[in-house]
């Protein structure tokens, strides 16, 4: 009996501590800048990037931030460089979204 309450409150522990997008990230985020949404799918290994101005940014957790994605639809985001990472696409700076306005 004891187990299974025990088990029982590790479920729901679980179920409210699920990782999601933080909230609170998405609404404070002072250093955020606009950027247009370009697929660059045509390219082998590439996908959605984010382009402001003449230079291109291959974002690895867009996904995270963004459900929906079309071509120029403006995202206004904070993003950091990772010259630690490597990619496939190879037509663009890898960046992370650090948050969301």
């Amino acid at each position: 009996m004891s187990k299974l309450i025990i088990v029982i409150i590790s479920i729901l522990s679980f179920g409210f501590l699920q990782c999601d997008r933080p909230a609170d990230m998405e609404n404070n985020c002072p250093n955020a800048e606009f950027y247009t949404m370009a697929n660059f799918s045509n390219l082998d290994g590439c996908s959605w990037m984010l382009i402001k101005g003449d230079q291109r940014y291959d974002v690895i957790n867009l996904h995270d931030y963004f459900e929906t994605f079309g071509e120029d639809v403006a995202a206004n985001v904070e993003l950091v460089e990772r010259p630690d990472m490597m990619g496939i696409c190879q037509a663009g700076i890898i960046s992370e979204i650090i948050c969301k306005q």
